[in-house]
C-alpha cells in the first residue's frame, strides 16, 4: 500500500511539474509570416487609416476625455476581471510601436503576442483579427507608420490575483484561442467576425470570458459600465421586422428603427467605425446579418 502511494505521489509530482514547465515555455505564434517585399509595394495608407478607424483601433486606443494625443492610449476598460487599458500604439520608438516590425504587428493583431513575447490578455479582440487579411494587416500598418509619435507610457491593467498572471492565459488560448484561419471569402461575414468583431459584444460570455459562439450574436447584458448589447442574430432582426435599409442606417448614422440613436459604447463602434464604412460595405454587411 506504501508503496502503491508513493508510486502516485511521484506521478503526481512529475503532471505538477510538467504543467509548470508547459507554463513557463516561451509562446509559440502561428508560423504564418507576411512578406514585406509582396505587400508593401501594393500597401494603402489611406485605406488602412480607415481600417484602423473601422477595426475600433481609434476608439479603444485614444481617450479624448483625458485630453491626450490620438493613438496614445485608451480610458479604462472596466470588466469582471479587472480595469484593462488600451496602449500607446503611435509609432514612438521608447513608449509606442515604433520600434516594431510588420511582423510584430501582425503577431500582436493577429495572434495576441508581443515584440517581446508575453501573452496579451483577449481584452484586445485578436480572437477576431486573427480571421484579418495580409493585405488588411499590411494596409494598417503603413498608416501606423504615419501616426505622429506620442511619447507617453502605455498605463498598466488593474486586475487582482490570479488575473495578473499572464501565464495562465496558456491554458485559455488552448481551449479558445484558434489557430491561424483562413479569411472568409464572404464580404458581409468577413466585415462582421473579425474587422467590426461584432461578436465581441453581441455574443454572452462563459465565467472564463470566452465567447458562447453556439448563441453567437444573440445579446450580452454583462458589458462594462452597465451597457448592454441587444440581440442582433438573423432570428431575432427578422421577429423585430428590421428591414436592411434599417441595418445600414444604424450602422451609417446610429438611428434605430424607432427614431431614437444608439446610445452607450455603440456610440463610439457608429461615430468612429461604421459610419466611416462604404455603401458596399454598408450593404455587404446587411446582406449577411439580414439573409
Amino acid at each position: 500500500m506504501h508503496t502503491l502511494k508513493f508510486k502516485l505521489s511521484i506521478i503526481a509530482l512529475l503532471i505538477v511539474i510538467s504543467l509548470i514547465a508547459w507554463l513557463l515555455m516561451p509562446i509559440n505564434a502561428n508560423q504564418h509570416d507576411i512578406s514585406e517585399d509582396q505587400f508593401l509595394e501594393s500597401a494603402d495608407p489611406i485605406r488602412g487609416e480607415n481600417l484602423l478607424s473601422v477595426a475600433g483601433c481609434f476608439a479603444c486606443h485614444t481617450d479624448p476625455e483625458s485630453g491626450v494625443e490620438e493613438f496614445s492610449g485608451g480610458p479604462a476598460l472596466d470588466s469582471p476581471f479587472g480595469i484593462f487599458y488600451a496602449s500607446n500604439i503611435t509609432p514612438d520608438k521608447e513608449t509606442g510601436t515604433g520600434s516594431w516590425t510588420l511582423s510584430d504587428f501582425e503577431r500582436a493583431v493577429r495572434q495576441g503576442i508581443s515584440p517581446q513575447n508575453y501573452m496579451y490578455y483577449p481584452s484586445m479582440p485578436y480572437t477576431a483579427y486573427s480571421g484579418l487579411t495580409d493585405q488588411d494587416i499590411v494596409d494598417m500598418w503603413v498608416a501606423l507608420q504615419r501616426i505622429e509619435p506620442i511619447s507617453r507610457e502605455s498605463k498598466q491593467h488593474i486586475l487582482p490575483f490570479p488575473f495578473n498572471q499572464r501565464i495562465l492565459l496558456k491554458p485559455w488560448r488552448l481551449l479558445y484561442f484558434p489557430t491561424f484561419q483562413k479569411p472568409v471569402e464572404d464580404r458581409g461575414e468577413y466585415l462582421v467576425k473579425h474587422v467590426l468583431h461584432c461578436s465581441e459584444c453581441h455574443t454572452p460570455r462563459n465565467l472564463l470570458g470566452a465567447q458562447k459562439l453556439s448563441k453567437f450574436l444573440q445579446g450580452n447584458k454583462d458589458l462594462p459600465d452597465e451597457n448592454f448589447a441587444p440581440d442582433i442574430s438573423k432570428d431575432s432582426l427578422h421577429n423585430s421586422n428590421w428591414s436592411r435599409d434599417d441595418m445600414e442606417l444604424l450602422l451609417s448614422i446610429g438611428m434605430l428603427t424607432d427614431g431614437d440613436f444608439v446610445g452607450g459604447s455603440m456610440t463610439e463602434v457608429v461615430d468612429y467605425g461604421t459610419s466611416q464604412l462604404s455603401a458596399d460595405d454598408l450593404s455587404a454587411i446587411s446582406q449577411y446579418l439580414m439573409k
